[in-house]
């Protein structure tokens, strides 16, 4: 479930769950909202990212930024949402920035960013779920990751893959979900130059990249590439398929990645609309793109730039959430914003209409994801006129879900 380089400026977040017999908000209702963190005065909390599964379990990483830097954090919910468990420090208590989070079966995977002088560095908190809850020390892991920036955590119960960006280059690494200390059990796919963003998702069989790249002439593409895994006894056996260009529209960026069974759905931006391109053979092949949001027209006497981003997304059977997000810059400013998650039919030749699920919710900065295994939405908010955000809260949807 990934994001854009632009993410961090998103005035607006939510994670949605949908359900096929009931296609808008008016067929549930909000619960009471829950306060999950409240920051120091003088600190901004900013929703980083969340993930579920169809086991009802959720988990959500926010950063605290401070005087003293930024400082991250997790916290899980093991019953869909009606509580969660307390909260976990990211990177030892250090700074941590850009979190990212994954459920792997029965492991939790959270990825965040530091420094080091002028270098970028991440690293890796696992735990395990649920049979130790909190986790005792041989059931979690904490390591270094090295240099560059994780752009995505993909995974299932067999493997974990994270794309780390470094030095305009892609690396693919791809370890086992219980990758407790030590973890040495990985292996490193270069997946070539890249330039921004890369989704990841699979199955036990397959691991789906897709990325962002700029050929040498500053031309966009969004690249892709399918990886076959194989489970042995001595460990994970990889197989990289052929790269693939699913767009060379100018500003094609920031891919998500979502697979269900054989299909996989991939959505990007490419200026002021957000596409989808649906493939039904694993990757090996995928149809026309298919506009799924446009940014409304600007309306600025001054010179203003439309956008549509894909956020996040989610297969499950014949549908597909995505998770959007359109705005207009003037200058240094956000002059309009609008989000919301639309279900969208994964066939590429009889697409049928988009079915608008959920609109603003009053969220800010960073999407906590769209997701078809939990029902609710992440917020930051303030109980005063300050500018900072010092509350967390969750709010789950009254929904029977897919999950």
């Amino acid at each position: 479930m990934p994001r854009s380089r632009l993410r961090w400026i998103v005035p607006l977040a939510a994670l949605v769950c949908v359900f096929a017999a009931a296609p808008s908000v008016s067929a549930g209702g909000p619960a009471p909202a829950l306060t999950l963190a409240t920051a120091p005065a003088g600190t901004d909390i900013v929703p980083s990212d969340a993930a579920s599964d169809y086991a009802s379990r959720i988990v959500v990483a926010w950063t605290e930024h401070g005087p003293d830097g930024a400082r991250g954090f997790v916290r899980w919910s093991l019953d869909g949402g009606q509580t969660f468990q307390p909260r976990h420090r990211l990177h030892g208590g250090g700074d941590a920035d850009f979190a990212h989070v994954a459920i792997c079966g029965y492991s939790v995977w959270a990825t965040s960013t530091y420094q080091v002088g002028s270098e970028t560095r991440s690293w890796a908190d696992v735990w395990g779920l649920p049979v130790i809850d909190p986790p005792s020390p041989s059931s979690a892991g904490h390591f270094a990751l090295g240099p560059g920036m994780v752009d995505d955590i993909g995974c299932t119960s067999s493997w974990v893959a994270l794309g780390i960006e470094h030095a305009g280059r892609l690396d693919l690494r791809v370890l086992p979900p219980y990758c407790f200390d030590p973890c040495a059990a990985q292996q490193d796919l270069d997946l070539g130059p890249a330039f921004g963003e890369v989704g990841i998702a699979g199955t036990d069989h397959w691991i789906q990249t897709a990325w962002t790249y700029q050929d040498p002439t500053y031309h966009d593409q969004i690249r892709q590439q399918r990886i076959h895994v194989t489970t042995t006894a001595s460990g994970l056996d990889l197989t990289a398929g052929p790269r693939q260009i699913l767009s060379t529209r100018p500003r094609s960026e920031t891919p998500q990645v979502a697979v269900f069974g054989s299909r996989v759905a991939v959505a990007y931006g490419d200026g002021s609309n957000v596409r989808m391109v649906v493939s039904s053979d694993h990757g090996q092949t995928f149809g026309a793109s298919k506009v799924v949001a446009t940014a409304p027209p600007c309306v600025s006497t001054q010179p203003c730039y439309p956008i549509a981003l894909p956020l996040s997304i989610d297969a499950f059977g014949q549908e597909t959430l995505v998770e959007t997000l359109t705005h207009q810059i003037d200058g240094p400013t956000i002059i309009t914003n609008a989000h919301g998650a639309l279900v969208v039919p994964n066939n590429p030749v009889q697409p049928g209409p988009d079915r608008h699920v959920v609109t603003q919710v009053g969220a800010i900065y960073a999407p906590a994801g769209a997701d078809f295994g939990a029902a609710g939405e992440f917020w930051a908010t303030s109980d005063t006129a300050s500018a900072h955000r010092t509350r967390l809260r969750y709010r789950a949807w009254d929904f029977p879900c897919l999950c």
